[in-house]
């Protein structure tokens, strides 16, 4: 299996998977692309945690935070994959399935979106880069595999703002694995059955992992 070259040009090219939470499951293309086409998986799971109670009339949490990661990839003739989401309210969790080629992925970049002022009338945006570092996170996954990269959350600090609505203070990030949890959103996906494997994708790159938990308010703006 071929190792991720770091500079390699490929590594321009980014798999973009938006987290939005509310989200949900749109179809079984995924158990398509595995089974009828000898794809591999790639699984990750994106926790939004608000400070508040989410009744009916709160603002949704996608109207002012949204989170998305980019993930590169090794081989430059691959072709666009299709994400899948699954969510989980009672965990505010959105399960994220990939269907890719064998071979070698790194995190290249995670993207916030926040309303975060107090007209509620501008989104601002922050991007923590991962694969211009000199370790960036990468993992390789073998052929009809399943490869959980961990679960990324963010715990909301919100503030009031006008007409009732919510606004970003502050988001705290953090790195989990739920090996269980993704196991059994798996079943969600109808993913068919082979060698499922998790991996702490920042296990080795601890530069990597202090840029990712940096909170909102001490980044700068794209």
């Amino acid at each position: 299996m071929p190792l991720f070259r770091k500079k390699s040009t490929a590594m321009q090219r980014g798999i973009i998977v938006a987290a939005l939470l509310l989200l949900t499951a749109c179809g079984p293309t995924i158990n398509e692309q595995v089974y009828l086409e000898g794809k591999s998986t790639i699984l990750v799971g994106i926790e939004i945690i608000p400070d508040f109670d989410r009744g009916p009339l709160n603002t949704p949490l996608t109207d002012f935070y949204q989170f998305s990661i980019v993930i590169g990839g090794a081989a430059q003739n691959q072709s666009q994959p299709r994400a899948v989401y699954h969510s989980e309210p009672r965990h505010n969790v959105v399960w994220m399935a990939l269907a890719v080629d064998p071979g070698a992925y790194v995190l290249s970049r995670t993207v916030e979106r926040a309303r975060d002022n107090l007209r509620h009338t501008t989104v601002s945006k922050k991007s923590t880069f991962f694969a211009n570092q000199d370790n960036p996170p990468f993992f390789e996954i073998g052929p009809n595999e399943t490869v959980y990269i961990g679960t990324f959350r963010s715990q909301l600090g919100t503030q009031p703002g006008l007409l009732e609505r919510r606004r970003l203070g502050n988001a705290r990030k953090s790195y989990e694995i739920f090996p269980d949890r993704a196991r059994a959103a798996m079943s969600k996906f109808r993913i068919p059955g082979g060698p499922f494997r998790e991996i702490n994708i920042f296990a080795n790159h601890r530069n990597a992992h202090d840029l990712l938990i940096a909170p909102w308010s001490s980044r700068p703006l794209d």
